[in-house]
């Protein structure tokens, strides 16, 4: 799998993650993740509550310079959300 240079406006992405899936939707895109990010596992995140574990995964992934891997997973999850992530990538390359 290719890793990007994509942007991403991180604080958007958190933003978003957070308000718009719930603990079980979280647990689940880092389960659909832990093929393209060994390692990544929801129960190993550091952090107290949806908010920080959120703010981790998108740390991780990061890290590990997937976080293309993470946004191409959540709209497939979630392609409500598809034009939300999109605003998020232009912001990000401003």
């Amino acid at each position: 799998m290719a890793k990007t240079g994509a942007k991403i406006d991180r604080a958007g992405l958190l933003d978003l993650l957070n308000g718009r899936l719930d603990i079980e939707e979280l647990h689940e895109l880092c389960f659909r993740l832990a093929g393209q990010a060994p390692g990544l596992d929801f129960d190993n995140l550091r952090g107290e509550g949806k908010r920080a574990k959120t703010r981790e995964l998108i740390r991780f992934m990061e890290n590990r310079r997937h976080l293309d891997a993470l946004t191409r997973e959540l709209k497939k999850m979630r392609p409500d959300l598809e034009d939300d992530i999109q605003s998020l990538l232009r912001l990000g390359e401003q």
